[in-house]
């Protein structure tokens, strides 16, 4: 995996000299053929001579979070200076990232390195899908968080669209990439996509926004359930892609790439369980039910390979939360979503008082405190009114 780092941010193809930042061709965001002004008869996966070349910022910050993770994998083997390597690359990385890339509101979509105009579409407004995933990577701070956030809002009041998780926003000029099913609307250039969804929902979630996270899980609930499937994109007026109206892959109405990011929302986001570390052993427990309405829950999550498991049950009460909470030998991180206008009197373990942290994430406010190498507890918040 370093080797494949080293060459990512060492190769002409990868990686800009002058900005220090990962570089691709034009494409749209993340997908992976190319803009050719013309020059090429279908989708364009090479890089030639005529490339034109620019900085993506979801390729930055999905770097970024590899190298943070490089950096904890040197540091649990023990490999010091290796993990401070990493993190220092992660540290640099983003500094640039959010200077070059970032244009007040949100990640513009690309920054050009070779000049090129494509006529039909105000490209300072795009908002393309690596946004919400930028946030949830960690490269963009809890102000731009904040900042991306509620521009999909905005744009979700303002669209005739039947969800704002749109792929590109505004999309570009229709057929320019060289197919013309590559309509505005269609696809990666300006379909709806629930892998959005699910990252713009997970961030939400984390950022403050938790009624609206959760909204976005049950508007794809409805979705889905009412006739269950679910594509990979969608048009604007809600009809799904088919063979017919896709470039690749095919249309298919068992979609995982979408589905997956709407549970990763689910679990990490509104249950709260997010590992750490590996099975279960450092990990945090977050649940946000009183932002779903939700008073009573009951949560179990188990790795099929190694039988590890987590497991709790939440009950919300008016002047208490209740968690029954089974994770042996686990290092434990509390984060617990208090009811609205709630504040925490005290925090109780198996009948002993535990210290704790009130933290305030924009107009939600937390209990914190952490446990070591737990097995099974009983935690009961005592709650006061008080806004937050």
């Amino acid at each position: 995996m370093e080797k494949a780092l080293s060459y990512a941010i060492s190769h002409p193809w990868r990686w800009d000299k002058k900005n220090n930042l990962i570089k691709r061709p034009y494409t749209i965001d993340t997908w992976d053929f190319a803009y050719t002004a013309g020059e090429h008869e279908w989708l364009q996966f090479q890089i030639n001579d005529s490339t034109f070349w620019g900085l993506m910022h979801g390729d930055n910050s999905g770097y970024y979070e590899a190298f943070k993770i490089m950096a904890l994998f040197n540091d649990y083997l023990g490999r010091l200076k290796q993990a401070e390597k990493w993190e220092n690359q992660a540290k640099k990385i983003k500094k640039r990232m959010n200077r070059i890339c970032w244009n007040g509101r949100f990640y513009t979509h690309f920054v050009k390195l070779t000049p090129i105009e494509i006529k039909g579409v105000d490209e300072t407004k795009q908002l393309s899908l690596s946004n919400p995933m930028d946030i949830n990577r960690g490269a963009a701070g809890h102000e731009k968080a904040v900042s991306i956030i509620k521009e999909y809002q905005k744009r979700w009041q303002n669209t005739d669209a039947f969800a704002e998780w749109f792929s590109i926003d505004p999309p570009f000029p229709d057929g320019i990439f060289g197919d013309d099913k590559l309509k505005a609307g269609a696809y990666i250039n300006g379909g709806i996509m629930p892998l959005v969804g699910g990252e713009l929902s997970r961030a939400a979630l984390e950022h403050g926004f938790e009624s609206y996270g959760v909204d976005i899980l049950k508007r794809y609930f409805n979705m889905i359930s009412s006739t269950g499937e679910t594509y990979l994109w969608y048009f604007p007026d809600g009809s799904p892609s088919t063979k017919e109206t896709s470039t690749s892959p095919e249309a298919s109405s068992s979609d995982a790439w979408g589905s997956s990011a709407m549970f990763y929302a689910f679990i990490e986001g509104l249950c709260g369980i997010k590992d750490q570390t590996k099975i279960f052993q450092k990990i945090r427990i977050a649940p946000r039910w009183s932002a779903a309405g939700v008073e009573n829950a009951e949560v179990s999550i188990e790795y099929a390979a190694s039988e590890k498991s987590v497991r709790y049950t939440y009950t919300q009460k008016k002047e208490s939360i209740e968690l029954e909470v089974e994770c042996p030998w686990s290092d434990v991180f509390f984060h617990i979503l208090l009811p609205v206008n709630s504040k925490v009197k005290s925090v109780y373990v198996d009948g002993r008082q535990l210290d704790f942290n009130q933290k305030t994430i924009e107009n939600s406010c937390y209990a914190d405190f952490d446990m070591k190498k737990i097995g099974n507890i009983f935690i009961k918040i005592h709650l006061k009114e008080g806004k937050h």
